[in-house]
C-alpha cells in the first residue's frame, strides 16, 4: 500500500498545485478520513496540517480577510460600506458559514453554544441576511428535501452516525462478508449484524457499543456498560431517551435480547 505521507518523486520545490491537491485527493479516499475529534481526527483538515512539511514550496497565508468565521470573530470587525464588506478596515477576501443553517440564520453557528449575536442593523447581520437571501434564490428550500442517495437502509431505517462508524472501523475483508452495505434482509446483512445483541459484550449489540464509542462523554459516568447493572441500565436508559434524539435514530433499534 502506498505510504500515507508519499508524494510524486519529483524535486519537492517544483510541485504545483496540482501535485498537492492530488495527494489530498488520495489521502481523503482513506477510511479513516472521519470527524472524530478525540482521535485527533477532524475529516480533511488533519492531513492539511501535514502539507507545509510535505511540500516545502507552500507558505501559510495571515491575513484577517481571509476565512472570518464565528470562531475568529472576536479578533476582527466587520464593516460596511455600500454593497462592499470589510474585516479590520480591509476588504473581506471570503467567510466561512460553518454550521450555519438558512432556515434559522439567527442561532449562525449551531456547533457553538458562545456564537455571536447577530444584531440587526450591523454588517454582520447584513452579510447574513444577504447569504440567506443568495440560498432562497438559488432554490434552497425544495433542495433541502432532497434525500441522500446513503442516507437508508433499504428498510427505511436511516444510517445513522453509530452504523456509519461501526461500518468505517471494519477491515476491507471483513465489509465484502456482508455484501450490499444497504441490504437489510437475511442473517449475514451487515444490519442483521449491527443490531444483533452480542451475548459476549452484556447482550449490547455491535450498534450500541458503537453508540458508547461515538458518545465518549458517557464513558465516565456509565465506565462499565457490558458488565456491572447500573452501568449498563443507565447507559440503556440514556441511550433510549436522549442518545435516540441526538444521534437521530429509531429506540427501536435497541435490541437487547
Amino acid at each position: 500500500m502506498e505510504s500515507l505521507l508519499s508524494w510524486p518523486k519529483e524535486d519537492a520545490t517544483a510541485l504545483t498545485r496540482t501535485d498537492i491537491l492530488r495527494w489530498w485527493e488520495t489521502r481523503l479516499r482513506e477510511d479513516d478520513t472521519i470527524g472524530n475529534p478525540p482521535g485527533g481526527l477532524l475529516t480533511d483538515r488533519k492531513w492539511i496540517d501535514l502539507v507545509p512539511g510535505l511540500f516545502p514550496g507552500t507558505v501559510r497565508l495571515h491575513d484577517d480577510t481571509y476565512h472570518v468565521a464565528w470562531w475568529n470573530l472576536h479578533q476582527r470587525t466587520v464593516s460596511r460600506d455600500g454593497d462592499r464588506y470589510f474585516v479590520n478596515g480591509r476588504p473581506l477576501a471570503f467567510f466561512h458559514f460553518s454550521g450555519f443553517d438558512p432556515g434559522r440564520p439567527e442561532v449562525f453557528a449551531s456547533k457553538n453554544p458562545y456564537h455571536p449575536q447577530l444584531i440587526p442593523g450591523t454588517a454582520l447581520a447584513d452579510l447574513v441576511s444577504m447569504y440567506v437571501d443568495l440560498h432562497v434564490q438559488n432554490d434552497y428550500r425544495q433542495v433541502r428535501q432532497w434525500p441522500g442517495g446513503y442516507c437508508r437502509f433499504d428498510n427505511g431505517v436511516s444510517v445513522s452516525m453509530p452504523f456509519r462508524r461501526l461500518y468505517l472501523q471494519m477491515d476491507p475483508k471483513t465489509r465484502q462478508q456482508f455484501g450490499n452495505p444497504f441490504q437489510s434482509q437475511g442473517p449475514h446483512s451487515f444490519f442483521e449484524w449491527a443490531t444483533r445483541p452480542d451475548p459476549t459484550a452484556g447482550n449490547l449489540s455491535p450498534f450500541l457499543q458503537s453508540v458508547y464509542q461515538v458518545r465518549f462523554d458517557l464513558w465516565p459516568l456509565f465506565p462499565d456498560v457490558k458488565g456491572a447493572a447500573p452501568d449498563r441500565d443507565g447507559f440503556l436508559e440514556w441511550a433510549r431517551i436522549h442518545g435516540s434524539r441526538e444521534l437521530k435514530y429509531d429506540p427501536a433499534l435497541m435490541r437487547i435480547n
